[in-house]
């Protein structure tokens, strides 16, 4: 407990002069030394301070939806993509792994998400398991994949009814958007 309290106070800097080296290098290097609550507290320290480089280097050794805000915006639609196909098994982690990027998303992004929830073999899962945040932060570029998707959705009603009202929400959000510009 100590060790990690101290870690988290120390500067980030401390970390790459004691191991001399870039971060990715040194949270390597602590990984290996077996030194658990020196990369906990290294992980406080990086939320607190919005550390990018840190972020980064902790995220390329384990996922932790906490430090993807510290990342720059398309690095953290980067990541997300790449643990959204990691967790193609594992619904229940989903909203936390899409709930990471705030909205509003990117056109590139939005597609992107939409293009993997489509192609899983689990998609009525995943759509349920993202909702609010693809009501939140769908940018309109994916309208039109998404209208797809409900055309083909086939026999799955529950899929069909959530893209459905997904596709709905964005309807109304885009009108009352244009009403008032």
């Amino acid at each position: 407990w100590w060790l990690e309290q101290l870690s988290a106070g120390a500067p980030l800097e401390v970390w790459s002069e004691l191991t001399g080296a870039e971060p990715p290098t040194a949270v390597k290097r602590l990984a290996d030394a077996q030194q658990p609550d020196v990369l906990a507290g290294i992980r406080r320290a990086v939320r607190a301070r919005r550390d990018p480089v840190w972020a980064a280097a902790l995220l390329e050794r384990g996922w932790d939806a906490t430090l993807v805000p510290a990342l720059p915006r398309e690095a953290r639609e980067r990541v997300a993509l790449q643990r959204v196909d990691a967790t193609t098994d594992r619904v229940h982690e989903l909203g936390a792994v899409v709930g990471a990027v705030d909205p509003p998303w990117s056109p590139d992004f939005s597609v992107a998400l939409l293009s993997r929830l489509r192609a899983s073999k689990v998609g009525s899962a995943m759509v349920l398991a993202t909702m609010p945040h693809l009501l939140a932060g769908l940018h309109p570029a994916a309208l039109d994949p998404l209208e797809r998707w409900v055309a083909e959705a086939g026999a799955d009603q529950t899929l069909a009814t959530n893209l459905r009202n997904l596709l709905q929400f964005h309807s109304v959000k885009r009108s009352i958007t244009e009403a008032f510009r």
